[in-house]
């Protein structure tokens, strides 16, 4: 402890000093490369609606996605359709939203990719970047939102 008596420490004093120093030497340790987390939005809104095509209600566990713009950094939500084609979503980013459409198929890791070849309407509406189809949601507010999706 020679180098604390000669500045005037004391041994707590300098125990503190090297445990401060410490902590903040390793505060910019870690991983770099993590992906960054996962966004929750602070302003939601519902969606509710009827998905059909051709008049005729889509089958009963399709879904609709809602995507909010790629800068946001929030996931998709999503909704199931009932057998009358109708479904709700909540916790819908406010602002406006992509919207797409996927089929029930073999279980969670169901992507476009690998849908059924024939999904009972056309394949436009399987991604949001080809639907063109789109959804002003507005915070607090259930809005209305019915599709009826058309042949191509």
């Amino acid at each position: 402890m020679l180098i604390a008596s000669r500045f005037g420490f004391s041994r707590a004093a300098f125990a503190s000093l090297w445990l401060v120093s410490g902590i903040l030497v390793c505060s910019g340790c870690g991983d770099s490369g993590a992906p960054p987390a996962i966004k929750k939005p602070t302003s939601v809104g519902k969606v509710h609606g009827k998905l059909t095509f051709k008049g005729e209600a889509v089958p009963a566990g399709s879904s609709i996605w809602f995507y909010a713009s790629p800068e946001s950094g929030f996931i998709p939500v999503s909704a199931m359709t009932q057998a009358d084609g109708t479904y709700a979503a909540a916790d819908v980013p406010a602002g406006q939203c992509k919207v797409r459409i996927g089929v029930p198929g073999p279980g969670p890791d169901t992507t476009p990719e690998n849908m059924p070849a024939d999904p009972g309407f056309p394949a436009k509406y399987l991604r949001e970047t080809t639907s063109g189809e789109t959804v002003d949601v507005k915070a607090g507010a259930d809005v209305e939102y019915n599709l009826d999706m058309k042949a191509e």
